[in-house]
């Protein structure tokens, strides 16, 4: 697809075009990339023109057949410099550590050295500063040093930018040294969350001015921002787009931080760093035991137009259609996949993605199979009191009957309780952070209800819409609810049965 801009009024439509296909990418059977063939459009000197610009064979280890040894590209000369850019080494081979990390890449020229969480500490000339937890607090590199706080940005030392979820409050100084104002500046994104367009009323006339209006507009003042495309994997195509406005955003392809400096191109999606170029991340995935049937350096299990890695751990899909007509989108993976990988660091917990609802039982008999039982479970998404919302009307259920095969009830944990293949221990919680857990009422048709009362497993869960804590524009950790967080316990509801006896005896 080429989105192909037209005069104003500002619109994108899609059109049929092979000036940035892919014609062909090769796999072999656990998922390593073999081959990709891109095209593009390449400078004559006078306008652009449609070229092939990548004809790339991947060369793996014999030993470690998923560590990629070479690259070879047989794309013209002259557009290769629109694509992967192999650089002047076709023969030097890539070398990794003890723990699978990319130590030295000879296409660009890069040694990189990591800590003890296999985050890189230098990648080339930049260096990179990480706390205990994995977080990420600076950045050293040709464009300055950076300091992230959160989704604040100091550049050498001056406030650059607020990241927000659908663009950014760019710190403006006129020239001296204290901020004169905020420009709120928006991006556009696609179902993957990549970044297409950035806009900002610079003159705040309730509008977004095009340089075609008025081309004598200087460029630091041209309202259409940034406009990026990409190819699938994430390689940015390279074309007559709106020139990019200072100071520059770097967070494109799934909204994740491009770092360009020195020629590294690398993005960082948190556990891991990526190269969209070659569909492949530089280090193992750190849950990669429970993916063994796809390379530990895969992106998004080779489906880049339906799922995303979100950070760098497994595939999430980017869209689902829940019960009742709910729908969610990236965004709201997002958020989930976030809160379950800070538990996961701060907490220990092992964190699994899921689909449906049968996904909930496997995951539960996984980690029977891995512990001997379940202790604790934490669950993020969304809900109704009647069960917990996921893909396509295939999610967790009080009752499953009327939903998709791949759909799950409680009753199917209680068979799998009886059969052994879960097995909760006797002081077993489950937190479900889902709006409505618990119903208005918390009784029996209620998820929260239902599970402790056929499980036997304590429940925390809201009588309400749950939403996260945000203090200083950030997610605290912490749920909080319009309602209220309701505990139920077996030895509780017991109890509360016997006294509905006792009173309807009198």
């Amino acid at each position: 697809m080429l989105y192909q801009r037209h005069h104003h009024p500002v619109k994108f439509q899609a059109v049929a075009s092979e000036e940035f296909s892919v014609p062909g990418i090769g796999y072999d059977a656990v998922g390593n990339i073999k081959s990709i063939t891109r095209k593009g459009l390449v400078s004559d000197g006078s306008c652009f023109v449609p070229r092939e610009i990548d004809r790339l064979t991947m060369l793996y280890n014999g030993e470690r057949p998923n560590q990629m040894s070479n690259v070879k590209d047989e794309a013209p000369i002259d557009s290769r410099v629109y694509g992967f850019k192999p650089g002047a080494s076709f023969t030097a081979l890539y070398q990794y550590d003890d723990n699978g990390n990319l130590e030295y890449d000879p296409h660009k020229g890069l040694t990189m050295q990591y800590n003890f969480l296999n985050l890189p500490t230098s990648i080339g000339a930049m260096s990179l500063t990480y706390d205990a937890t994995g977080r990420k607090w600076k950045k050293d590199g040709e464009f300055g040093a950076v300091l992230y706080d959160g989704g604040i940005e100091y550049r050498d030392g001056q406030l650059e930018a607020i990241n927000l979820p659908d663009g950014r409050l760019v710190a403006e100084y006129n020239g001296g040294p204290g901020i004169t104002r905020f420009r709120a500046e928006y991006f556009h994104q696609d179902h993957l969350g990549n970044t297409r367009l950035g806009f900002s009323d610079f003159n705040q006339n309730g509008r977004i001015d095009l340089e075609e209006e008025n081309p004598s507009t200087p460029l630091n003042e041209l309202e259409i921002t940034q406009e990026s495309h990409y190819y699938p994997f994430g390689m940015g195509h390279m074309g007559p787009w709106y020139a990019t406005v200072a100071p520059e955003n770097r967070y494109l392809y799934n909204g994740k931080e491009l770092n360009e400096d020195y020629g590294i191109n690398l993005m960082d999606y948190g556990a891991r760093w990526y190269d969209g170029a070659l569909g492949r991340f530089t280090g193992v995935d750190p849950i990669a035991d429970q993916f063994a049937w796809v390379t530990p350096y895969n992106y998004a299990e080779d489906e880049p137009i339906a799922h995303i890695d979100l950070w760098g751990l497994q595939k999430l899909s980017i869209h689902g259609i829940g019960g009742a007509g709910s729908a969610y989108t990236s965004s709201d993976n997002n958020s989930f996949q976030a809160r379950a990988l800070a538990l996961s660091r701060n907490n220990g917990y092992r964190t699994v993605g899921v689909s449906n609802g049968q996904g909930i039982v496997n995951a539960l008999q996984s980690e029977t199979r891995r512990k001997g039982y379940v202790s604790s479970v934490v669950s993020f998404a969304h809900g109704t009191d009647s069960g917990i919302i996921l893909n396509n009307n295939s999610g967790f259920y009080t009752n499953s009957d009327g939903y998709n095969t791949d759909a799950a009830s409680v009753d199917d944990i209680v068979a799998a309780m009886e059969d052994g293949s879960i097995n909760f221990s006797s002081d077993a919680t489950w937190v479900l952070g889902s709006c409505r857990a618990c119903g208005i009422t918390n009784a029996s048709g209620d998820l929260a209800y239902d599970i402790t009362d056929k499980t036997g497993v304590t429940t925390i869960g809201a009588t309400d819409i749950v939403e996260p804590e945000i203090k200083n524009g950030k997610e605290t950790g912490r749920l909080t609810t319009q309602g209220k967080f309701v505990k139920t316990e077996k030895v509780l509801m017991l109890l509360s049965q016997l006294l509905m006896e006792q009173k309807s005896n009198v």
